[in-house]
């Protein structure tokens, strides 16, 4: 049997536009909640805008040709509406300029690094042949009363010790300037 594509305009023309809410609903809800994949999201955006070109009686042909180009519109705009309706926290690459003037508690971990200076312990009885130094890192972050946790700059001359109090007077190339109460 030969089907050509007036005959697909057509059927997709007869559904009722409620009933293709609906379903575009019951995908977005579906996706949302318990598969969490985004497909099905993309999938029920471009139903119920093709729900709505039914609505207004649109000519069937362009109501089948419109929907590519809607679920590639759908594809497009559905990171911004799930990442609005999945996530509660901030993302980490939103400005954390309004962080100014919060306090929090310092985080101090050291690292001190010996096992070059064990591996080569035979150069110390080799003429002209340098020990590596020991060298002695550490890593400052700043916990603020939310939770979150960022990269800590402390003004120089201050000693630093885990577990002090701080609050925050700049930032500088992402990390939190701040000062010891």
């Amino acid at each position: 049997m030969y089907m050509d594509v007036d005959y697909f305009a057509q059927a997709l023309a007869n559904f009722d536009p409620w009933w293709m809410i609906a379903l575009a609903l019951v995908l977005v809800l579906v996706d949302w909640a318990l598969i969490q994949t985004e497909a099905l999201m993309t999938v029920g955006i471009a139903i119920f805008f093709a729900a709505l070109l039914n609505a207004v009686d649109v000519a069937p042909i362009i109501q089948l040709w419109s929907l590519p180009i809607l679920a590639f519109i759908a594809y497009s705009v559905q990171r911004p509406i799930y990442s609005r309706l999945a996530s509660k926290e901030k993302p980490p690459y939103e400005p954390i300029d309004n962080e100014v003037g919060s306090e929090g508690t310092l985080i101090v971990r050291y690292n001190r690094s010996t096992a070059a200076s064990h591996y080569f312990k035979y150069k110390e009885n080799i003429k002209l042949e340098n020990v590596p130094e020991e060298t002695v890192d550490f890593v400052c972050k700043v916990s603020l009363e939310d939770g979150r946790v960022f990269p800590a700059i402390i003004q120089e001359g201050v000693p630093v010790k885990d577990g002090s109090s701080v609050t925050v007077i700049g930032v500088q190339n992402g990390a939190l300037i701040v000062k010891q109460l």
